[in-house]
């Protein structure tokens, strides 16, 4: 591989936007990268017409992916969400085109506590009942969903609330061991949404991949910390794609 296939496709996290990850897109350019951010089916375009879950997702990132750079290879960033789809399409060993993927405070791995998770399902299914109850009990229901950590749920809307009840159903962990190409996990040390349990869970697993943790970082690192990101992403792809490794081979 050469420096001409630096290429990256940016996938942002649950209720974010292409423009969170800007700052990061504009770092890694600077840096050499050609980078592409996909518009996700339900945040910055219209939602699906059914229930997509991260197969779904996975499966439409990487045909944009595959539209924008002509079927050339290109690497896969995600946040959060984001990184649920890579680690999907990083599993598939189909996907020959994706050499490697770089994962951020990834979602999926880490699962709240069985009893947490089953009042927040039962939350869920009450939602239609809350329906017919005067506004008051709107307001309690946000309370209620607040304490269950569904603030995303709350954020969203019709088919998206099924949408998002599938994806954090989606258990990520036997999808780690099948990735056999190399990862680069960064992840904040503080970040509460996501445990750095789970960075190093992947870490363990995969054997050709690096951790790098920030002591001082949260989940929204590759907001605030874009210039150091991208300078981790461009050393990790020197060093397992770049021109010395070709040579040496």
């Amino acid at each position: 591989m050469t420096s001409s296939d630096k290429k990256i496709i940016l996938v942002h996290g649950w209720g974010s936007s292409t423009k969170k990850l800007e700052k990061l897109k504009i770092a890694l350019e600077k840096v050499g990268w050609e980078c592409f951010s996909p518009k996700l089916p339900g945040f910055e375009v219209p939602a699906p017409a059914t229930a997509w879950g991260v197969t779904d997702y996975s499966k439409y990132v990487l045909a944009e992916g595959e539209r924008v750079f002509r079927d050339k290879v290109f690497f896969i960033f995600g946040h959060s969400f984001g990184g649920m789809v890579a680690i999907r399409i990083g599993s598939n060993k189909n996907n020959k085109n994706i050499p490697g993927i770089i994962l951020c405070g990834t979602n999926g791995i880490s699962r709240p506590p069985f009893l947490k998770r089953a009042f927040f399902y039962i939350l869920a299914k009450l939602g239609k009942i809350f329906i017919v109850i005067p506004q008051s009990a709107k307001s309690f229901r946000k309370i209620l969903y607040f304490f269950a950590s569904g603030q995303d749920y709350i954020k969203t809307n019709d088919i998206m609330r099924d949408v998002f009840k599938k994806v954090i159903s989606d258990d990520l962990k036997p999808e780690v061991s099948k990735l056999k190409i190399p990862v680069l996990i960064i992840w904040g040390e503080k970040d509460k949404a996501t445990p750095v349990a789970a960075g190093r869970y992947i870490n363990k697993v995969v054997r050709l991949s690096k951790l790098i943790v920030y002591s001082h970082g949260d989940h929204l690192i590759p907001y605030f910390m874009p210039c150091e990101i991208a300078k981790e992403i461009d050393e990790w792809y020197a060093k397992n794609f770049g021109i010395e490794r070709e040579i040496s081979l």
